[in-house]
C-alpha cells in the first residue's frame, strides 16, 4: 500500500538509499546507517527541492528513519544520518508509528 503513494523522486531515492547499505544481512541493512546528501542527489539527478520532498515523503511513509540531523553543509561531520525502516509494513493501519519529516531518532530518541 505504501509503495503505491511513492512518487517518482522518492521511488529514486529510496532505490538509491538502498545501493547505499552494502550488506548482504537482512538484519544488518535495516541497521545500518548512512548519510545521503543533496549533492550525492543532484548527481543522480534529482534537484533540491525534489530531493527534500522525497526524503520527507519516505519517513512519512515508513521506508527510512532519520537517525540525526545535520546541518546546512555537509563537511563529512554534519550530515543528515538515516536508516532503512520496515514502518512501511504497517502503513494504513493502527499499528503504524508515524515520525515526521524533522524526528531525528538520536535528539527524540525511538
Amino acid at each position: 500500500m505504501a509503495f503505491r503513494e511513492l512518487n517518482g523522486a522518492a521511488l529514486k531515492t529510496l532505490i538509491l538509499s538502498f545501493r547505499k547499505v552494502k550488506t548482504h544481512n537482512a538484519i544488518d541493512r535495516y541497521q545500518t546507517q548512512f548519510a545521503f546528501t543533496y549533492p550525492e542527489a543532484e548527481k543522480s539527478g534529482l534537484g533540491h527541492s525534489s530531493f527534500n520532498r522525497a526524503i520527507r515523503e519516505l519517513i512519512g511513509l515508513g521506508f527510512i528513519d532519520c537517525v540525526s540531523k545535520g546541518g546546512m553543509r555537509c563537511d563529512g561531520k554534519a550530515c543528515s544520518m538515516y536508516r532503512l525502516s520496515k514502518r512501511w509494513e504497517k502503513y494504513g493501519t493502527s499499528e503504524f508509528e508515524k515520525k515526521w519529516p524533522g524526528h531525528a531518532e538520536a535528539v527524540h530518541g525511538k
